[in-house]
């Protein structure tokens, strides 16, 4: 509530993901990265260092950590994909013209992984948009078995159950 009560930490550019992975670690995505950024956070003098880089087959976007301690993350592998169906979203118009309707499709790839410091980066789920377009976020409820990611355009969500 004090702007003069605030710091800056670190930069990053398209800083769009943070997630605290325990009590000391700082995961931060960088959309303009093709990884990770970790920090170790001090609370005490509100400070943070630079860990690891973790290193990502795209770009990512959003983070969480599951139950288990696993950092997940979802992002864009090809950002020219996702910025052409950006550019389309403003024509988007599902009972338009043929050229509005298709504007509306949803053709980005997806990219979900998990993350952790025993198991390394695991590819969980890749596609070029024919089945799940532009993933954006991943979080999973570890005790259920049950996966949930969302598309930054698509329509629904992608829902996976562990077998």
């Amino acid at each position: 509530h004090n702007p003069s009560h605030t710091k800056t930490l670190v930069r990053v550019p398209f800083a769009n993901g943070i997630a605290m992975l325990n009590s000391t670690t700082v995961a931060v995505a960088s959309s303009a990265k093709m990884g990770v950024n970790l920090y170790t956070f001090s609370p005490d003098t509100i400070k943070l260092h630079f860990r690891k880089f973790i290193r990502a087959p795209s770009s990512v976007d959003n983070l969480s950590v599951d139950a288990s301690g696993k950092l997940l993350m979802a992002g864009h592998p090809f950002a020219p994909g996702l910025m052409k169906v950006s550019k389309a979203r403003a024509k988007c118009n599902m009972r338009g013209s043929e050229e509005e309707k298709k504007a509306c499709e949803c053709t980005a790839s997806s990219w979900v992984a998990e993350w952790s410091e025993d198991g390394g980066l695991n590819t969980l789920y890749k596609n070029n948009g024919d089945e799940f377009c532009s993933s954006s976020t991943f979080a999973r409820d570890v005790g259920r078995g049950v996966s949930i990611v969302t598309g930054l355009y698509d329509r629904g969500l992608l829902v996976a159950r562990e077998v």
